[in-house]
């Protein structure tokens, strides 16, 4: 009997929306955590740069949540790349930041999802 490989966490339905749109960069859709997770403004889990979106629309810093979620994808990508580096929204304590290996993570997670071209497990 072989090992099944677990089914990857599934993607954010908020920025995978977004994505699906052609508002995001693929890139930047997230996963949905493990456990509780964050819920968004509109009641629906989604993923921490999500949440992060909503904040920055709740703190009147940006006037809707799509211009949000693009601030914090663009942040997401340049941390993805220089991890841990004190920029932008990470900065300022807005966003969480990216670790090393981060972004060789994120790449193998959209594989999974073959870069949502096709809906695995949805």
């Amino acid at each position: 009997m072989t090992a099944r490989k677990p089914t990857p966490s599934a993607p954010c339905p908020r920025c995978l929306a977004l994505a699906k749109e052609l508002r995001i960069r693929t890139e930047t859709v997230q996963p949905i955590p493990e456990g509780a997770g964050p819920r968004g403004l509109d009641g629906q889990r989604c993923c921490f740069d999500c949440q992060a979106a909503d904040n920055l629309v709740k703190l009147g810093m940006v006037p809707d949540f799509e211009m949000a979620r693009i601030a914090v994808g663009n942040d997401r990508q340049e941390q993805y790349r220089l991890p841990g580096v004190p920029l932008g929204l990470v900065q300022r304590n807005l966003m969480r930041p990216s670790k090393d290996g981060d972004l060789d993570r994120q790449h193998a997670w959209l594989d999974a999802w073959d870069w949502f071209g096709i809906e695995e497990g949805l």
